[in-house]
């Protein structure tokens, strides 16, 4: 198989996948920023974007497409890095990576509740389905819907900061590819100890690999990054304080937004799509899920 898909080949798919998949992750997680002022502007906003995301050649093609060789992709590295030890050295990868685990958990279940009950059932998809799921029940949406944005957004803004230099690096600069072997400054493969000789016994690939700030460069470059040309063009080695600003600022941003379609900071303006929401749910809740003051709440 890897005769077929090099290292190489494998990462600039996942990169021009993943680029084409944020153009719709992008407007998303603008949609869900503009919640902050009110779900009228929720609802407006989305749907002025679903022009281009859900276009009936954009989306098989553009979004779904690049969504499932994305995945696929990402699984083939997965598995390959479990046959090698290696030293994540850049905390930001390694935030990037666990986020990718928790959007590759929730996308398919995500889809198929509201794209896919849109399609099947006619189930809309706005900001009263998210209102119905965190009023009747806060304690599992509220932190799923949290955790998945949060996710996303993060995935999506440093996977747009990493790849989008290496590509304009990649087709644009003859001979400079900086998808043809790992990066050093991200991952280091660990090598076994050499042997022993009697004279003298070397202990210092021990002490690195217990020293973690030996592979961390977070907020300053490293000489070694700085002398290869490609370092110019791969942003994981500038200075990231802004990085973390935008990062918690997004995440705040995200979870004011919640806070706004549950009727926390703005009133629940619509219930009426309440009694066709109760009717899909009921058929995948088990009955001990199910409110018993559903019929009096989507009534009032």
């Amino acid at each position: 198989m890897e005769s077929y898909f090099s290292e190489r080949t494998l990462r600039l798919a996942q990169a021009i996948s993943g680029v084409g998949f944020t153009s719709f992750l992008s407007l998303h997680i603008v949609n869900a920023l503009f919640a902050n002022f009110g779900p009228v502007a929720y609802d407006e906003i989305q749907r002025l974007l679903r022009f281009y995301y859900q276009h009936p050649i954009v989306e098989p093609l553009v979004i779904g497409s690049s969504l499932l060789i994305h995945e696929v992709v990402s699984l083939m590295r997965i598995y390959r890095r479990r046959n090698r030890k290696e030293i994540v050295q850049n905390p930001e990868l390694v935030y990037h990576r666990y986020t990718g685990y928790i959007i590759l958990a929730f996308i398919t279940g995500h889809i198929l509740s509201t794209r896919g009950a849109y399609l099947l059932d006619n189930i809309p998809s706005n900001s009263s389905l998210i209102s119905f799921t965190l009023e009747y029940w806060p304690l599992v949406f509220y932190p799923y819907y949290a955790v998945f944005s949060i996710s996303g957004f993060y995935h999506n803004l440093y996977g747009l900061r990493k790849v989008l230099p290496m590509l304009y690096s990649h087709f644009m600069v003859p001979g400079q590819s900086p998808f043809s072997s790992p990066d050093e400054a991200e991952v280091a493969t660990v090598s076994p100890p050499a042997p022993a000789t009697e004279n003298k016994t070397s202990t210092e690939p021990a002490v690195a690999a217990a020293n973690p700030s030996v592979f961390v460069s977070f907020f300053r470059p490293t000489a070694t990054t700085t002398t290869t040309p490609s370092a110019l063009l791969h942003p994981s080695r500038r200075r990231s304080g802004w990085w973390t600003a935008v990062t918690v600022a997004g995440g705040v941003g995200l979870v004011c937004g919640l806070l706004a379609l549950g009727g926390v900071i703005y009133p629940v303006y619509d219930r009426s799509a309440y009694p066709l929401f109760q009717r899909h749910m009921e058929y995948f809740l088990p009955a001990f899920l199910v409110p018993i003051s559903w019929k009096n709440k989507a009534t009032a």
